[in-house]
């Protein structure tokens, strides 16, 4: 979300929120301390995993899901708003 607001209300000027989906590995990061790492990439991949996921129950499960750096995280406050002022969708960004 805090990409989202630089995105929205500062034109754009991302700081430290650029995050690569490769660093750090969460699977093999998963994997290397006993737990089981799964990874969804596309919304396709939901149940597949979700069935998998549920399928262990000896061990710890750590599902890292890659989501696109540009898609919108709803319901939020704008910056500097208050608690009472909430946006529900993107059409709402348009009565700022």
């Amino acid at each position: 979300m805090v990409r989202q607001w630089q995105k929205i209300f500062y034109n754009h000027r991302f700081s430290a929120s650029e995050l690569s989906h490769h660093t750090p590995d969460y699977v093999a990061l998963a994997e290397a301390m006993g737990a089981v790492g799964l990874r969804m990439v596309e919304k396709s991949d939901v149940n597949r995993v979700f069935e998998e996921m549920f399928k262990i129950d000896d061990r710890p499960v750590l599902v890292d899901c890659v989501v696109d750096p540009d898609d919108m995280v709803f319901p939020m406050v704008p910056a500097g708003g208050s608690n009472d002022v909430v946006l529900l969708n993107k059409d709402d960004l348009k009565k700022l």
